[in-house]
This record gives structure tokens, C-alpha cells and sequence, in this order.
């Protein structure tokens, strides 16, 4: 017997339109994630200053984190954070901007465990670890079920382990494969043309594609907060899971 999806959440009031019944095949949408020509999936441990330059030209980083708080963090969590990573914390603790044409958001170390629960990754995608985004549709993480931690890219909304999409085995690796990226239509060309209006912000499929939603409509879209981007996902990822369940 089905049910209707959204029985018993609360809508977020920045979501206009109402789910429909069903789940959509998955396809790869023309988001991040899912378009990189992905040749730079290794690359060198440490970042030059000639790579820096070039890789970060366009990237507004926040203030170096010092090595004894990041080692606590994993102490005191039971995380192990990649080398690579931690290099690139002691020089930029998150921050965001342009990475060639792909747009990227870091959080900052201290957030990472916060938006990690806040999102339920442990609950829909388990063995993620989120540091971040692509202003769009995609969150980035680790894979913590691999030796080397490889990076890679998993929807915000419809979040599984079978959509992930590798990315690089190294930080270094991973930005070089966002400078590589080839631009087509995606959310991101409102983030340049507003750039003011949506710093600091996600943009969000008011529709998600995985639920009959428009991947290109501008009126598919809506700048949020995070704390509405939390609240929006979360609602749609129940919505799914429900979907799901009664079949």
C-alpha cells in the first residue's frame, strides 16, 4: 500500500512546489558531480606555490586552522583526517569561491562533525564524511571505507552510496579535477551573476530532478541559507525514504 510523500513532515516554506509520487530513475544530471572529465584523479601530496596560484586564484579561503586544534578534533571525534587535507586546513580553514569554472565551498574543520549530523550522511550514505560543496546540488567527502580516504561527490538530495562519483585520491588531486572542469549549464551560472546575493549560500532544486523536478529551469531554483539548506534536504530525503518504503 503507498503513501503520500511528505505524510507527517513539515514542508519548508522555501519549498513552493509539492512532492510528487515516485522516484525517477536517477540520472546524471548536468550537475557538478556528474560532468568532470575526472583526469586528474591522482596528483602530488603537496601544493607548490605555482599550483596554489593557479589553483586557488578565484577561491576566498578563511584564515590558517593551527595543527593542534585539527589533531584534537580527530582525537576527540575518532576521525583521521587525510594528510593532504590537513596540509591545505594549516594554510585555508574552509572557505569558498571559483576553482577554474567550478564553484567550491569548504567548511570550516570545527564544523565538520555539526554539518555532518545535521545532514544525516551517517544515516543515507554511511562510511561519508562531508567537507563541503559545490554551491550547488553536490556535497563533497571522503570516503572513509577506503584506505586512502579517495574524494568524491554524492547528491545533497537522494543521497546514497551508489550515486557517488570519484573525484580524485588526493585533496591536491581533487581540486586539480574542479580546475579541470568543463563548464555547461549549472546552478553555478546564477551563482556569477549574483555573486553577492548567494555567498555563503546553496543553490537549491525547489523540485529535486529525482523527483520529476527541472536540473536547468531558473524557476527550479532558490537561493538558501544553511540552515534552510539543511532543513530542505533533510525534508526531501524523508520524503524519498518514504517513497522507497512503501514500495
Amino acid at each position: 500500500m503507498g503513501v503520500s510523500p511528505g505524510v507527517g513532515l513539515h514542508r519548508p516554506a522555501i519549498l513552493r512546489s509539492g512532492a510528487r509520487a515516485g522516484l525517477k530513475t536517477w540520472q546524471q544530471s548536468p550537475l557538478l558531480g556528474f560532468r568532470f572529465a575526472a583526469t586528474q584523479l591522482t596528483g602530488q601530496m603537496t601544493m607548490n606555490l605555482a599550483d596554489k596560484e593557479r589553483l586557488l586564484s578565484k577561491f576566498n579561503g578563511n584564515p590558517p586552522m593551527n595543527v593542534s586544534f585539527i589533531r584534537k578534533l580527530e582525537s576527540d571525534s575518532g576521525l583521521c583526517l587525510p594528510d593532504n587535507y590537513v596540509r591545505f586546513l594549516q594554510q585555508t580553514d574552509g572557505g569558498e569561491g571559483f576553482i577554474g569554472n567550478a564553484y567550491l565551498i569548504l567548511w570550516r574543520v570545527g564544523d565538520l562533525i555539526e554539518m555532518n549530523k545535521a545532514y544525516q550522511v551517517a544515516d543515507y550514505a554511511p562510511g561519508l564524511f562531508l567537507f563541503g560543496s559545490d554551491g550547488g546540488d553536490e556535497a563533497f567527502a571522503f570516503d572513509m571505507r577506503t584506505e586512502s580516504k579517495f574524494i568524491v561527490s554524492v547528491p545533497f538530495v537522494g543521497m546514497e552510496l551508489e550515486l557517488i562519483q570519484p573525484l580524485g585520491a588526493t585533496f591536491n588531486a581533487f581540486l586539480e579535477t574542479l580546475f579541470e572542469f568543463r563548464m555547461m549549464p549549472h546552478p553555478n551560472d546564477i551563482r556569477k551573476n549574483h555573486v553577492q546575493d548567494c555567498a555563503n549560500k546553496e543553490i537549491f532544486e525547489i523540485q529535486p530532478v529525482i523527483l520529476g523536478g527541472s536540473p536547468t529551469d531558473p524557476r527550479n531554483k532558490a537561493v538558501l541559507t544553511r540552515k534552510q539548506h539543511i532543513e530542505a534536504v533533510r525534508y526531501w530525503n524523508n520524503v524519498i525514504l518514504q517513497i522507497k518504503n512503501s514500495k
